[in-house]
């Protein structure tokens, strides 16, 4: 019976220890697989015999203990009417055997006399039960079935203090598995435990106490201190300094003292999120159960992605990107990023008409949509300014869609790219960078490279930097297109007849020609007499750059040139093309 409240049950962690010793010695009673035996815990109905003030937590029958002859696991005592008692595999006279508790845990693998060596337990989840880790060991003497013995204790307590903090909180940096060695008993000896830490660490959900008060009960460990100690409070992160932690310690950390860092793990969002200025979002969106909008919309603000997965799930009824800016954002990209977007026609991350997105960092971003949706840029809404000066960036555009800069049937503002390493590609129809596919009149900015080494693919008739395909009497266009530095390669999709796809429901379509794409430069209209245009306005390659490869489009059609106007039969126009140093220069 319980003599006090449940969580306090690691207060008395701090035990005082005394040798386990034999108390009986009687004939042996033969069971099938063995003697039984009888084990009294000295402390008494408690599992820890230190009290603190605060009460006690007592055994529970049903309790389990593990029992090894220093090499396997020979049984197993269980807990009835005040001691732990049952059949183990009899071993030599003088061996001796090794008791181990691990407070109601589940093995990783159902021990098996005879035969097993170790097995681990988890102890990431303490929300409602505090685990106990505890060994000792005393000499199997033939002929003695009953045995007295104090468990040593190989973890600490800590508990967390706060004003008033009703959330959920968790701790990383811990360990958060134990290995139960058989084979390696000896349990008073810190070099050689039979109860150790496995070498991997993660969060540990706390224990409340109500909402000044969380407990955690933590495996010996070195000091953890800055991000490899983060604290979770909710989905709200902060850093904090955690001391080395022995066995039996007993330690209290001012959980109100923490260095809030702004960290906002994904993992535990429980609906849409506002990013302010300063946020770092780490951690998965999970979009098939949690379908949330992540937006920014302050002006000027910053925020950070690291190591942020944000995975949209394709459903009609979810109305946004991967991540909405709404006014002019800085996203600083951290460790290794992923960014899809909610539903088909909306795109990875899109900017507001008007704005400007920068995207910087030493880190790498992956963002598409999730089908008809830009990479990064336009869904059924306008676009303005996107500017990438750093990181390594991979955008892929939906069906029709650009990888950077235009989505269905809208406009982008410009487009500059001065560092990093950006891969751009198209969907069918869409430009690797600038516009996508229009049946409606379309236009991007200007698009400026001015450094970093950048690769952009156009899906079929379409520019690899440019405009797209064009369909139905309607103008696709991009501005000025200048690149003065960096290592650029842009290859225009392919031509071809009868492409399109079905989704178009547009079955008169589907026979006729089209050519393939520049390099850099323009993409196909529909060759059907119907007056359609894809136009660009000038093109200047730079003496700076360090080298540029432009690819016309091949296929059934093919485009007739890398750079400037894809074909000589589109009614559309390109400006004057300057190249300064041919030999930097290489058109295929």
């Amino acid at each position: 019976m319980r003599r006090a409240t449940y969580f306090v049950m690691a207060l008395a962690l701090a035990l005082g220890f005394t040798q386990c010793k034999k108390e009986q010695a009687v004939t042996p009673q033969s069971e099938s697989n063995g003697v039984m035996i009888t084990l009294n815990v000295e402390n008494g109905d408690s599992r820890h015999d230190v009290n603190t003030g605060t009460g006690e937590v007592d055994f529970e029958n049903g309790d389990v203990i593990y029992v090894g002859d220093g090499s396997h696991y020979i049984g197993t005592l269980t807990r009835a009417s005040g001691k732990f008692s049952g059949p183990i595999n009899a071993p030599a006279d003088g061996t001796e055997i090794y008791f181990y508790f691990v407070g109601g845990l589940t093995p990783s693998a159902t021990p098996a006399a005879g035969t097993t060596t170790d097995f681990k337990v988890d102890i990431s989840d303490q929300s409602s039960t505090l685990p106990v880790l505890s060994c000792n060991h005393v000499t199997y003497r033939e002929g003695t079935l009953s045995y007295s013995c104090k468990l040593r204790n190989k973890c600490a307590l800590v508990k967390y203090t706060f004003t008033n903090e009703s959330r959920t909180v968790r701790v990383g940096g811990r360990y958060t598995q134990a290995t139960i060695n058989f084979a390696n008993g000896a349990a008073d000896d810190p070099a050689n435990a039979a109860i150790t830490p496995v070498g991997t660490t993660g969060f540990i959900t706390l224990k409340s106490g109500g909402a000044t008060e969380k407990y955690g009960i933590f495996l010996p460990q070195a000091a953890v201190e800055g991000t490899d100690a983060q604290m979770i409070m909710g989905y709200d992160g902060c850093t904090l300094n955690v001391p080395a932690i022995g066995h039996n310690d007993y330690t209290t950390i001012n959980g109100d003292a923490a260095v809030t860092n702004n960290i906002v793990y994904l993992d535990y969002l429980t609906g849409n999120y506002t990013a302010t200025n300063g946020k770092i979002l780490t951690g998965t969106l999970n979009g098939e159960t949690q379908p949330y909008k992540i937006n920014v919309n302050t002006a000027g603000a910053t925020v950070t992605l690291r190591n942020a997965s944000i995975n949209g799930k394709n459903n009609s009824s979810y109305g946004w990107a991967g991540i909405e800016c709404e006014n002019n954002t800085t996203l600083v990209i951290e460790g290794a990023n992923s960014v899809t977007g909610f539903c088909e026609d909306y795109p990875g991350i899109f900017i507001a008409s008007g704005k400007t997105l920068a995207i910087e960092g030493n880190g790498s971003l992956d963002v598409s949509s999730n089908g008809w949706g830009a990479g990064i840029g336009s869904h059924d809404d306008d676009c303005g300014n996107i500017v990438i000066t750093s990181g390594t960036i991979s955008a892929t555009g939906g069906i029709w869609m650009a990888g950077i800069g235009c989505g269905y049937a809208q406009n982008c503002g410009d487009i500059t790219i001065s560092g990093g390493t950006v891969t751009a590609t198209g969907g069918i129809g869409a430009a690797g960078i600038g516009t996508g596919y229009g049946n409606s009149s379309i236009s991007c900015g200007n698009i400026r490279i001015t450094g970093g080494i950048v690769n952009a693919t156009g899906g079929l008739g379409a520019a690899g930097i440019g405009s797209g395909f064009v369909i139905d009497n309607k103008h696709n266009q991009c501005g000025n297109i200048s690149i003065t530095g960096g290592q650029v390669t842009a290859t225009g999709g392919d031509g071809g007849n009868g492409a399109y796809p079905d989704i178009l429901d547009k079955k008169s379509w589907q026979d006729m020609p089209y050519y393939g794409g520049a390099g850099i430069g323009t993409g196909s209209p529909v060759i059907s007499g119907v007056a359609c245009y894809s136009d660009c306005g000038t093109i200047t390659i730079g003496s700076g750059v360090i080298s540029v490869t432009a690819t016309k489009g091949s296929g059934t059609h093919p485009a007739t040139n890398s750079i400037g106007k894809n074909h000589s039969s589109n009614p559309g126009t390109c400006g004057t093309v300057t190249i300064e140093d041919p030999l930097k220069v290489t058109q295929n």
